[in-house]
């Protein structure tokens, strides 16, 4: 896992505004139990592109596994709103409270 942060550091620092990248480093600290890291990272995925569907979904993702159903249910529903047919699936059950 830290070979891949290394990886993805680096090419934020020849791209500091690759949405992917950030995205992508945000599920590898996901992966690897960093969390808050994954959360500043996928936000600023958004932030870069509030459009990126990936990106909701994986924060979506994050606070559905702390626990934290309004804002998992929103990066969801924004997820959907992009097109992302998992995301609706999954924001479907958050509200059918399964």
């Amino acid at each position: 896992m830290s070979q891949a942060i290394l990886h993805y550091q680096k090419a934020l620092t020849i791209n500091p505004n690759n949405e992917k990248v950030y995205n992508n480093l945000g599920t590898v600290y996901f992966k690897s139990g960093q969390y808050e890291k994954a959360v500043q990272n996928l936000e600023k995925a958004i932030q870069i592109n509030p459009k990126y569907s990936d990106a909701h979904y994986n924060l979506g993702a994050i606070y559905q596994g702390k626990g934290q159903n309004q804002k998992a249910k929103e990066h969801f529903k924004q997820a959907c709103d992009l097109g992302a047919e998992d995301a609706c699936q999954i924001l479907r059950t958050l509200y059918e409270g399964k």
